[in-house]
């Protein structure tokens, strides 16, 4: 290839596209990128500054200060910015289709229902049921998410974790089993019901499945003149368990479901993970004592309404300060005149609650407590939000950057492949623009086995709630349009259109749904790829919606009054340009 031609490719490569989705994927004419300039981080607490990583083929084949670049790479100008390893989620739900709420069957005997009506289902693979098309997918690789460790929904064993690649060409798994994913959830009106007998059947359920295992060994050994083992596909799914080839992940969030995790493991001998754990800082001496590995969830408790006015008016000398600043536990209420004292008691007593989760990190930091990155129960969105909290809050950047890639990696026992930005390993990366938990810092690229992903950033506008000023904000654009939804109720799915438009900067529009006419919408804030809006039907009274956008797809919820929030989706049905403009 002459030089006129490469650099005429390369100049078609790097063309801005428009702007249809929050991520674009890079067109693709070689496999062999090169990303120079920047500050490389290969694993926390290291750093190469000036330096090049180049990616072939899937894989990084040089990483250094004076590394020479292919003549067949593009190249990407990576000054100012930051190289990090892809992010490893050691616990969530993306890519599995949430199952509808409904009521079980009945049972013919509750004391001794089937295993699928009990919930037992630890020969279910994850693997078997991420949905490719999944919008989560796209939204978590957005966030920076290379790998995840994919659990099924469900009550006591769901089903084994997948550790799933989640490239632009669709899921890929590096481990299609990856733990035994248990619970304390108990069943629907049947055995076993509740947290301890959970506990019982679960020692049942490992004790019969050695026994079982015992059984087909000597079968297999000399089947002559013995009846052939039963072939339990339950019992099977225990056999890697009790023969160290895959520990139980126990989604033990609280302080007694983690307790009751180590009770089980200390009874059984079993290798145990911790994952989903929020109530870390009630637990640190225990958690550093059993030396377990831990999975910390990045959810955050919602900030109360009172402590959100209090800090945006905290300078202000206007403010009614609460005189109960801190939680007391032994206030009593007297009488009518100690009711506004109790509600502020209750408000502290949340705070400082909320505020142990935001610590957890920097307790287990400080005992000396390895720990990875959970988001089972966030959204993508509020993922880098709520970390920049526990770092403010004392959690060192390099142990949150650990805990975001190479422990997890270790914990998963991918940490030979992926976790750190090492020759030979899998070609998965993030660009930031800054350092990864400054403020202002945000992702520029994010790499999935070589493959790269764009991320485009919004520059927000001041003067109006969707951006306002001279022009509608880029992301506020990519809502105009129709939006076909889908809601799950419980009384079954209700389906309708958003009809949205810009007026003078701001998004506005309608909601309609056969059977419950059509509103206005009253309000609507845009902040990225964030949507929250509300409008108020005639039957039903005011409806708040909050959606998260991916490409031509929304998901989120839509909070109805009597029924909460319900889960809903959306698809774009045709495409931006529906604008108002009014002088």
């Amino acid at each position: 290839m002459t030089r006129t031609i490469y650099f005429a490719l390369l100049a078609i490569l790097l063309l801005p596209a428009t702007r249809a989705s929050a991520q674009d994927e890079v067109p693709r004419i070689t496999r062999t990128y090169a990303i120079t300039g920047a500050k490389v981080i290969p694993a926390p607490g290291e750093q190469i500054d000036n330096g090049t990583v180049v990616l072939r083929d899937g894989k990084i084949v040089a990483v250094g200060a004076n590394v020479s670049v292919p003549a067949d790479a593009v190249v990407i100008d990576g000054d100012s910015m930051y190289v990090y390893a892809g992010f490893i989620d050691g616990l969530s739900h993306v890519g599995i289709p949430e199952p509808k709420r409904e009521n079980p069957p009945s049972a013919d005997d509750p004391g001794a229902p089937g295993y699928e009506r009990a919930g037992i289902q630890p020969h279910q693979s994850a693997a078997s049921l991420v949905d490719p098309e999944s919008n989560t997918i796209s939204g978590h690789r957005e966030a920076g998410f290379a790998v995840v460790n994919v659990a099924p929904y469900g009550r006591m064993l769901p089903g084994r974790t997948s550790v799933t690649s989640l490239g632009v060409d669709g899921p890929t798994f590096l481990r299609r089993d990856g733990a035994m994913f248990a619970q304390f959830t108990g069943a629907q009106g049947v055995y076993p019901r509740t947290p301890v007998a959970v506990m019982a059947h679960f020692r049942q359920l490992f004790r019969e499945s050695a026994r079982q295992q015992s059984w087909e060994e000597a079968y297999a050994t000399n089947p002559a003149g013995k009846e052939h083992p039963p072939g339990d596909e339950v019992m099977q799914a225990f056999y890697p368990v009790h023969d160290g080839q895959q520990p139980v992940l126990f989604n033990a969030s609280t302080v007694l479901e983690a307790q009751r995790a180590a009770r089980l493991q200390a009874d059984l001998g079993f290798d145990l993970i911790l994952g989903g754990v929020t109530q870390a800082a009630e637990m640190v001496p225990f958690l550093a004592e059993a030396g377990y590995p831990v999975i910390l969830s990045v959810a955050l408790p919602k900030e109360d309404k009172a402590d959100k006015s209090a800090k945006k008016d905290a300078d202000s000398t206007a403010v009614d300060m609460p005189s109960t600043t801190a939680y007391n536990a032994g206030f009593i209420t007297r009488g009518e005149r100690d009711l506004d004292e109790e509600r502020k008691n209750l408000e502290a007593r949340r705070a400082e609650t909320r505020q142990r989760y935001i610590e957890a990190g920097a307790a287990l930091e400080k005992a000396g407590v390895a720990f990875g990155f959970a988001t089972i129960d966030v959204k993508s969105g509020d993922v880098h939000k709520n970390i920049r909290k526990m770092v403010d809050a004392g959690l060192s950047p390099d142990a949150a950057l650990a805990a975001l890639t190479v422990n997890n990696a270790r914990m998963l026992g991918i940490d030979k492949s992926t976790g750190s930005v090492r020759q030979g390993m899998l070609a998965n990366l993030v660009v930031t623009t800054g350092a990864l938990f400054e403020e202002d810092s945000k992702i520029k690229y994010v790499f999935v086995n070589g493959a790269p992903t764009k991320i485009e950033t919004a520059q927000k506008k001041s003067g109006g709630r969707n951006g306002g000023g001279d022009g509608a904000d880029p992301d506020v654009s990519a809502f105009v349009g129709s939006w076909r939804f889908l809601v799950d109720t419980p009384d079954g799915e209700v389906t309708g259109r958003f009809e949205l438009m810009l007026e003078d900067g701001r998004l506005i529009g309608t909601v309609s749904a056969p059977g419950y006419g059509t509103s206005d919408i009253d309000d609507a804030l845009v902040d990225g790829n964030d949507l929250s809006l509300s409008f108020t039907n005639a039957q039903v009274g005011k409806i708040d919606v909050s959606v998260v956008r991916s490409g031509t797809r929304w998901s989120g919820s839509m909070n109805v009054p009597g029924s909460g929030d319900l889960p809903l989706t959306a698809r774009q049905s045709d495409g931006p340009g529906n604008t108002r403009n009014h002088q």
